[in-house]
């Protein structure tokens, strides 16, 4: 499933990566394609920062060596 994609189902996105530089990619990716405005990229745990978290809907997790 594309990034893109995932817009399709939610009205807006968290992305939260653990590691800095996938954050920035994927805030770059997001820029190219349009849709920055649609996602709040966070540098984080996912699963220490989900109980904080207002709405939480649905999650879409990748395998660590995904890319």
């Amino acid at each position: 499933m594309g990034k893109r994609c995932l817009l399709e189902w939610c009205q807006f996105v968290v992305a939260i990566d653990i590691d800095p530089q996938k954050v920035v990619m994927a805030s770059n990716n997001a820029s190219i394609y349009g849709v920055e405005d649609y996602i709040d990229f966070i540098i984080g745990d996912f699963f220490q920062l989900a109980p904080y978290l207002k709405v939480l809907s649905s999650v879409f997790i990748t395998a660590a060596n995904s890319g």
